[in-house]
């Protein structure tokens, strides 16, 4: 009676990083799958997957966020029968169309960064950030939040 959200598409897309390999391969979306957990790793049977068009114009950080938001989304929709105490239908898992991904190394980092990818971007994280104040990114204290973030002094 256990699920998980794993930020990326299972089963291709199991481990570690899913929203980074995603955009590694150069895929138009990813995916955060709500999925039954059990006693292997990522391999519970699919409930629903939040699909979240990737943004190449944006860093790997804010895709990364909004992948994990259309996960939040897909459990909010099915909320509701768990409310009601039943168990959410699930699809096993094709064995064969499992990858399971581990860190990605120096290279790959490396060469994500090559092909114009960013980790993390100063608008983008500011924005992320902005989420937290009452009035978002328009709140006063923006511009604090941006000195303390460009200086360093957090």
């Amino acid at each position: 009676g256990a699920y998980g959200l794993h930020p990326g598409i299972l089963p291709q897309i199991q481990g570690l990083c899913g929203p980074f390999r995603a955009m590694q391969m150069r895929h138009s979306r990813t995916g955060c799958t709500l999925f039954h957990i059990d006693a292997g790793i990522d391999s519970g049977a699919v409930v629903d997957i939040g699909w979240h068009d990737i943004d190449y114009g944006r860093c790997l950080l804010w895709n990364f966020v909004r992948t994990y938001f259309a996960g939040i989304d897909t459990f909010a929709r099915h909320l509701p029968l768990l409310e009601r105490g039943q168990r959410l239908p699930g699809n096993p898992q094709r064995v064969a169309d499992r990858h399971y991904f581990h860190y990605p190394t120096e290279a790959e980092f490396s060469q994500f960064l090559a092909d114009d990818g960013a980790l993390v971007g100063l608008d983008d994280y500011l924005e992320l950030l902005s989420m937290y104040l009452p009035e978002g990114m328009r709140d006063e204290r923006m511009k604090t939040l941006e000195r303390m973030v460009t200086s360093g002094g957090c």
